[in-house]
């Protein structure tokens, strides 16, 4: 048995955190029967005498964050063709043969789940894989059963230590386990695995990058780690491939790193350079698609044909792009939801090839169970399944405030610092209420000066600036220097001009960033950007949130429609009144399986969103039915936002059973635009404005589940919105009301000649004559005005460490065919 535990260990450091190695090496099928009687699979480095000379591999494992909501678009009682493979042999990559069947669509992937779990739970192998995907099921584990996965995950702790062999993805795998059970990563069995993941981050290539960056992201465990993050966050990005995509070795791209890639940078869409990387990616994987069974292929020496793991690692990749995989359509409605569940067998197994029982299926059942867990948080905008930052993770990608950041939090000195002579002076209410008055609004205003400078300054570190939450907060709450909105400004015309502000969201985004920098949106570099956004077709298929956001940007400035617009204001208030229908007309959400449930960060931007639009109904032709029926679903969506609030004051995600500083401060900007005093809104304890001061630390910034810019920048909007309604002022998204100063007093020049991108860590880029803007000096005085916040969303990203575990598998597997032989 000690034999047979260290020939497992030694696959594990091959494997463990490669599933593509798995999927190539199809005599693994030796080691399934051995697998069976196998009670636990230990990353050993006593296995590194069987591969002295090779770095470990780890198995691809993944984690995505999206908070996209969306049904199977299949119905149970259709039938899809799926390609039944020949399995290839161990010694020669045969080619793909298929044979065409037909067999039911299956959508039910909650059953699937749980029959899925139970089977793991129910054997007698143990991982910190098997361990994720348990717990992410929603399965309680018994003091016993976490004891036993607490075991095995001590065993891999020990055999390092007595190796004194720390190799990245052993304990980036281990990490992930360890937190996965409610265990600490930083002191498990005397170890800091954190402080070893970043010290030994060096000696590592694409899958350790890449499990790094997802390890280290499940929790906040400081500066050290967050640096690690950002620095695997460039590798990853250098390493892509002209295609779009990422491989384990050479040049040609492999599905299952693709999508293990994307999980991981998906965890850290805000840093500069990952969206543009995701879309790449996605485009790529689409090509792959295969219409007549809903998988996806890319034929390669590690696998001819379809398979369990792939497709699972794909969309996993996917949702990290907000791309929900089961709108991918094909032959009668098979797509890679349903593609994935009929790999499943009757005793809830995943298989890895379909219609065969070769290979590892412990391993392709644990990976098929939490791309099935991650779609299921999808579904309810739960976020990545890999966030353990709260008891109910949350993730939030699509974030809670309609500018969609996209900025890092990084703090170095700034750039162009605010001019101490000039400094923020937040808007005084003429009528500030009780217990929480001006003086300590304003002083946690006061106190986000420094971090704010930090924030700013990063970002146009990063550059590739398309508009960001801290840069709109910034903006709004005077802590923008004119050179600082010059550079700004600069790096918006380079990514126009490359045609990266396209998107409808995007254009809403940068709408609202350009008026917040006193610049005119519909002259930007020769671009009417509302128009342009209003030309848009299909902008109620973003959905309920970006449909919000979209309403926004243009009732923000009064902007009217143009002749050849696709849609109009009206349009966009009757499809949120009108959605709303699904949620009791008292708010929106997002829908499970035909259950509408509603959330309150959806509800706080579209009250925000129809609040704004309603105060300002004289610009738009809006019936007095349609105004009529407005106010009253903003009485009943603002009762259920004062419902929503906890006993701590604050508010929290749907299902949540602890407040968050992002909900908490989402609410206010609500509240607030419907006129209610949030320092008067309470639920038996402290109210929510006194809720969202609590989580401000010392260092001014506020407490975050996921991000602490973002929670920053949704705390100055609600501070902000607090203070306008006070002060009687009206919405803080209403730049008619409550205009910024024009940035200077000519106006932003319609082109831009030898535009200069702000250079980037790891970008040669061309140096060029900087922008100046006519009527300015570089005096870094400040140019706009107070009006409203939005968080910067820059989470630290890094990316740890691969393991070439190629000729570590083969090695070991030689070991177990023989061993296996001599057994039988």
């Amino acid at each position: 048995m000690k034999q047979r535990h260290s020939i497992y260990t030694a696959i594990c450091a091959g494997i463990l955190l490669t599933a593509p190695i798995l999927t190539a090496v199809t005599g693994v099928q030796a080691a399934e029967a051995n697998q069976a009687s196998t009670s636990s699979l230990v990353s050993s480095a006593s296995s590194s005498q069987a591969a002295q000379s090779t770095s470990s591999s780890s198995v691809s494992q993944s984690s995505i964050s999206s908070t996209a909501s969306s049904q199977i678009a299949s119905s149970s009682q259709s039938t899809a063709k799926v390609a039944q493979s020949s399995a290839p042999s161990a010694s020669t990559a045969s080619a793909k043969e298929t044979t065409t069947v037909t067999a039911p669509l299956k959508t039910d992937y909650q059953a699937a789940i749980t029959a899925g779990a139970n089977q793991i739970l129910g054997g007698d192998y143990q991982s910190a894989w098997g361990a994720l995907a348990i717990v992410q099921a929603g399965i309680k584990l018994t003091d016993s059963q976490k004891e036993a996965y607490r075991a095995v995950l001590k065993a891999d702790v020990e055999s390092m230590i007595s190796d004194d062999r720390f190799t990245p993805t052993d304990l980036e795998r281990t990490a992930i386990g360890v937190t996965a059970i409610g265990d600490d990563a930083t002191n498990f069995d005397g170890i800091n695995l954190i402080a070893k993941i970043t010290e030994n981050i060096k000696k590592t290539g694409i899958n350790g990058q890449i499990f790094a960056i997802v390890a280290l992201s499940m929790k906040d465990y400081g500066a050290e780690a967050n640096q690690t993050i950002d620095d695997m966050i460039q590798a990853l990005l250098k390493a892509q491939n002209q295609a779009g995509g990422w491989s384990f070795g050479g040049s040609e791209s492999d599905l299952d790193i693709t999508g293990m890639a994307m999980t991981a940078l998906g965890m850290h869409r805000d840093q500069a350079g990952v969206q543009t990387a995701m879309d790449r990616a996605t485009a790529m994987l689409k090509t792959t698609f295969l219409k007549d069974t809903g998988g996806f292929l890319i034929p390669s020496a590690f696998s001819k044909i379809e398979n369990a793991n792939s497709i699972a690692m794909t969309i996993m990749g996917l949702m990290a792009n907000d791309v929900d995989p089961a709108t991918i359509v094909g032959d009668n409605g098979a797509n890679p939801i349903s593609r994935l569940l009929a790999f499943q067998k009757a005793d809830g197994q995943f298989r890895w090839v379909f219609d065969s029982d070769m290979g590892a299926l412990a391993m392709s059942t644990e990976q098929s169970v939490y791309a099935l867990d991650q779609y299921q948080f999808m579904k309810a905008g739960k976020g990545s399944i890999y966030n353990f930052k709260t008891a109910a993770p949350v993730d939030p990608v699509d974030p809670t405030d309609p500018t969609d950041p996209t900025d890092p939090t990084d703090p170095v000195d700034p750039v162009d610092p605010v001019d101490p002579t000039d400094p923020v002076e937040p808007i005084t209410p003429t009528n500030p209420t009780t217990t929480v008055d001006a003086t300590l609004v304003n002083k946690s205003l006061s106190a986000t000066i420094a971090p704010v400078k930090d924030m700013v300054a990063t970002e146009i570190k990063n550059g590739q600036f398309t508009g960001s939450d801290v840069i709109f907060g910034a903006a709004r709450t005077n802590q923008l220097s004119k050179v600082q909105i010059k550079t700004l400004y600069n790096q918006m015309l380079v990514e126009s001009k490359a045609g990266n502000i396209s998107r409808p969201n995007d254009i809403a985004r940068v709408i609202l960033n350009l008026q917040a920098m006193g610049i005119n949106p519909t002259e930007f570099a020769g671009r009417n950007l509302v128009n342009e956004l209003y030309q848009t077709k299909d902008v109620t298929k973003q959905g309920t949130y970006m449909t919000a956001t979209i309403l926004l940007a243009l009732v923000s400035g009064h902007y009217q429609a143009p002749t050849n617009a696709q849609f109009t204001v009206k349009d966009l208030v009757q499809y949120l009144v009108t959605e709303a229908d699904d949620y009791g007309n008292a708010g929106w959400g997002y829908e499970t399986d035909g259950v509408f449930i509603k959330d309150l960060d959806t509800t706080a931007i579209a009250t925000i969103a129809l609040k704004t639009t309603v105060a300002t109904a004289q610009t738009y032709p809006l019936t007095d039915q349609l105004i009529s029926e407005t106010n009253e679903l903003l009485k009943n969506s603002t009762a259920y936002i004062q419902s929503a609030q906890m006993t701590d004051g604050g508010f929290g995600y749907a299902g949540a059973t602890t407040s968050n500083s992002n909900s908490t401060a989402m609410a206010i900007v609500a509240l607030s635009t419907m006129g209610i005093d949030a320092n008067t809104v309470k639920n038996g304890g402290d109210s929510a404005l006194a809720a969202l001061l609590k989580f401000q630390g010392n260092d001014g910034i506020f407490k975050a589940d996921y991000s602490t810019s973002m929670a920053m920048g949704q705390a100055l909007l609600a501070m902000k919105a607090y203070q306008l309604n006070a002060a009687g002022q009206g919405s803080v998204y209403d730049f008619v009301a409550n205009p910024a100063t024009p940035f200077g007093p000519a106006k932003v020049p319609d082109t831009i000649t030898n535009p200069v991108p702000v250079p980037k860590k790891g970008i040669d880029q061309t140096k060029t004559a900087p922008l100046t803007i006519p009527g300015t000096t570089d005096d870094g005085n400040s140019g706009s005005t107070d009006v409203g916040f939005l968080p910067q969303t820059g989470v630290k990203t890094a990316v740890a460490s691969s393991v070439i575990g190629l000729v570590l598998v083969v090695g070991t597997l030689g070991v177990l065919r023989k061993k296996s032989v001599k057994e039988a």
